[in-house]
């Protein structure tokens, strides 16, 4: 799964963080296909200015459990 800028094609998809009331903007995807948190994040939710420049982007709740297996 690449970085996209674009809210996901399907809104039944569950995204971003719990609460989040942004409705359109910038968006990154969680590289992790069983990602439960979220599979798509706006930059501003998860701390970021800009796309990341990993090939790979995990969401913070993911990132612990890729962290360990690099």
């Amino acid at each position: 799964q690449q970085q996209q800028q674009q809210q996901p094609q399907d809104q039944d998809e569950q995204f971003c963080v719990p609460g989040c009331k942004i409705a359109g903007g910038d968006m990154v995807g969680c590289d992790n296909d069983d990602c439960r948190n979220g599979a798509w994040f706006h930059y501003e939710c998860v701390n970021l200015k800009a796309a990341p420049s990993s090939k790979e982007w995990y969401c913070p709740a993911c990132r612990p459990s890729f962290a360990k297996k690099r």
